[in-house]
């Protein structure tokens, strides 16, 4: 799991944008599968994920899991997660969340579309 942080942007209204990676060996269809993006943020975040074909009606799932600094490496950190709301819309996914820290933490989302 050497996957690479994708740069991300925070817009002016204070939505973070990253674009995702499928993860491992997918089925080759946008939208399908699973998929993973990394962020940096802490207390409650709006998240824009680039999903290439991902469109509203699509049933999708969201988790949150905290990696060890300097790496994308998932641990049972200190700080709690929480997804409260994950919305398709077209070629995106957007995430509302929260990382009940002080300061900002990396943080994979996983999403996987069913």
């Amino acid at each position: 799991m050497a996957a690479e942080q994708s740069e991300q942007v925070v817009e002016a209204d204070g939505v973070i944008t990253v674009d995702a990676e499928r993860a491992g060996d997918a089925v080759e269809l946008a939208a399908s599968g699973a998929w993973w993006a990394f962020f940096r943020a802490h207390r409650i975040f709006n998240l824009r994920v680039n999903i290439p074909g991902a469109v509203p009606g699509n049933l999708l799932w969201a988790s949150l899991t905290e990696c060890t600094p300097g790496s994308n490496i998932p641990q049972l950190g200190s700080a709690t997660t929480h997804t409260y709301n994950v919305v398709p819309q077209d070629g995106f996914v957007l995430i509302r969340g929260e990382i009940d820290w002080d300061e900002d933490l990396l943080i994979r989302v996983s999403l996987l579309f069913g």
